[in-house]
């Protein structure tokens, strides 16, 4: 099968064509399998292939819902008018704005409905008004030779004309937060996102429902619902994908089956030779990945201070980017988001930013100026400690389609069961994440009364060093907290000790946990680069669930006292 590209230096003729967009999740990078009729030079040439969409190309065709005839009633259907050269698509339908915004999709121009009617039946199609004003029946196309057009090609549904190339801003390379992105509130776009769903259930289900399904009928060649195979896309998925995207203002989400696995996908968009700066103090499972799986694939890593070492000085000539957590895990450090985008964006570097600890309720990266945001959905995102999932989200669209050629490429996608775990997590992270900061400050001063304790890392105290830069960048300081004792027996006395607080790993759920990062989360990180950060013996991590304070403390307390 050959592979046809359309890139922004294609010739002219190559846009105006009737662009053909097989599934509802367009995506610039998109794979689209077609069968196309070129009539370029007035020689037709059949051409089946893989269409290969690339960044920022205007092509039309959008499908609003399933708009084919054969199926059933077209929901909504979007024209739009041609307005000045450099300009933008004017939508004239509310609803298909929404969906146009939701994903990304600029530069959109078509003739207008007269011409466009015209057009079409010059080419045969039938203009079918019962359906809706602006849908042509493809299907009831009269036999016999198409008359000669300009170019086109073969389409099962409705499809527009692309009248003219439009000059593309140079501004518009990395895509900017679709304004629908920001038209409900964070709470009710942690229950709603941005009131699209994946499929439209006709039953009203309030919850959106779980698709276990691994493959999906196709009505006939060349026809698709828009989902083929799971390990490509899964509705339960798509949903928890749009809702992620939605609360972090990205362009695109991806959900993974863990955190780390979609750190992993992250790395795999680096090569032999490539060289990352890091942040020293990471999850220990970020560093284990990068010291034997990236270094093992010839990517090199600084890792440094990034809250307080000159971040530039480390880069060189094959920097590709900077990795951070802010705050980290589990020294509670603080980086300048903005600041050190400026300096990956100055040098052509991607940010990506950890998000895990603060989850976009409350910090938003890629508004900060980051281009790649990581959480562990297993945290925050789910909330129950009860499923595993990671989620990338992305600000262009560039990044989204090598990201999803490696999801579907190494299988790594989050099983429906789960994306709906994930979904109804979320729906509580408001109230979950309000209270679990008000326990965690609350604790963070006991703490730092508390004379066997010898140093509380929290961002919310205000003589933390991050105190200042969080509260510029964040609309919170989260419920993780780091605390050093002033012996290794105590540590472990407390673990041991405690009746209500359980002695677990993980964080960011309702139950109030505490870690011991040698023996747990930083097991595999040199015992020498620990000490270094600080991670010692006597050190405790706590993430602050949603348990009445008093009841926490108490347990705190006799657990001090129990040791006494």
């Amino acid at each position: 099968m050959e592979i046809y590209r359309v890139t922004k230096d294609s010739p002219e003729w190559q846009f105006k064509a009737y662009d053909y967009i097989r599934t509802d999740a367009f995506c610039f990078g998109q794979h689209i399998p077609v069968e196309m009729e070129f009539n370029g030079d007035g020689d037709r040439e059949n051409f089946n292939g893989i269409l290969v969409i690339e960044d920022h190309v205007p092509v039309c065709g959008l499908r609003i819902s399933y708009p084919r005839p054969d199926i059933g009633k077209i929901e909504r259907v979007c024209t739009v008018r041609e307005k000045q050269k450099g300009g933008y698509g004017r939508v004239m339908i509310a609803e298909a704005e929404k969906w146009i915004a939701e994903r990304g999709i600029s530069h959109v121009v078509i003739s207008s409905q007269d011409r466009a009617r015209g057009f079409y039946e010059k080419c045969g199609y039938v203009y079918n008004p019962d359906v809706s004003p602006s849908v042509y029946d493809t299907h009831k196309r009269p036999a016999g030779p198409r008359p000669e057009r300009p170019i086109g090609f073969k389409a099962d549904f409705v499809c527009v004309l692309v009248e003219k190339y439009l000059d593309i801003p140079e501004n518009s390379k990395k895509q900017v937060v679709p304004e629908t992105a920001h038209e409900y509130g964070m709470a009710t776009r942690c229950i709603y996102g941005n009131g699209q769903k994946a499929v439209n259930d006709p039953t009203g289900a309030i919850s959106f429902p779980i698709y276990q399904s691994a493959t999906y009928a196709h009505p006939e060649v060349g026809k698709s619902t828009g989902f083929d195979y799971s390990r490509l896309q899964n509705p339960t998925r798509a949903q928890a994908e749009r809702v992620v995207c939605a609360l972090e203002g990205g362009v695109d989400a991806l959900a993974f089956s863990t955190g780390m696995a979609a750190i992993g996908a992250v790395m795999e968009l680096f090569g032999p030779g490539d060289h990352i700066i890091t942040e020293a103090d990471l999850y220990g499972g970020s560093t284990r990945l990068f010291n034997n799986i990236s270094e093992k694939n010839g990517i090199t890593f600084s890792h440094i201070s990034c809250s307080t070492e000159d971040v530039e000085s480390y880069i060189k000539d094959s920097t590709k980017a900077i990795f951070i957590e802010t705050p980290t895990n589990p020294m509670m450090s603080v980086t300048d988001i903005a600041k050190t985008a400026e300096i990956a964006h100055r040098h052509g570097l991607l940010l990506i930013v950890d998000n895990t600890f603060l989850s976009p309720y409350f910090q938003n990266p890629l508004a900060l100026g980051a281009d790649i945001v990581i959480h562990s959905g297993t945290k925050f995102l789910g909330g129950h400690n009860d499923t595993l999932a990671g989620f990338v989200v992305v600000s262009s669209k560039e990044i989204s389609g090598k990201l999803r050629f490696i999801i579907k490429t190494v299988g790594s996608g989050l099983s429906p069961m789960d994306s709906w775990l994930i979904l109804r997590g979320i729906k509580t992270l408001p109230v979950r994440m309000e209270k679990a900061q008000e326990n965690a400050m609350a604790i963070a001063r006991f703490l730092q009364s508390e004379p066997r304790v010898k140093k509380v890392y929290y961002p919310g105290l205000p003589g933390h060093p991050g105190h200042e830069i969080c509260k510029k960048q964040a609309r919170g300081f989260g419920s993780m907290l780091t605390f050093e004792l002033e012996s290794e027996e105590l540590a472990r006395s407390i673990l041991k000790n405690t009746r209500l607080i359980p002695f677990a790993e993980s964080l960011g759920g309702v139950e109030t946990l505490l870690t011991y990062p040698v023996t747990q989360t930083h097991a595999d990180v040199p015992a020498d680069v620990r000490e270094s950060l600080g991670i010692n013996e006597r050190v405790l991590r706590l993430s602050a669930g949603i348990e009445d304070k008093a009841d926490l403390i108490a347990d705190l307390k006799q657990a001090f006292e129990h040791e006494a």
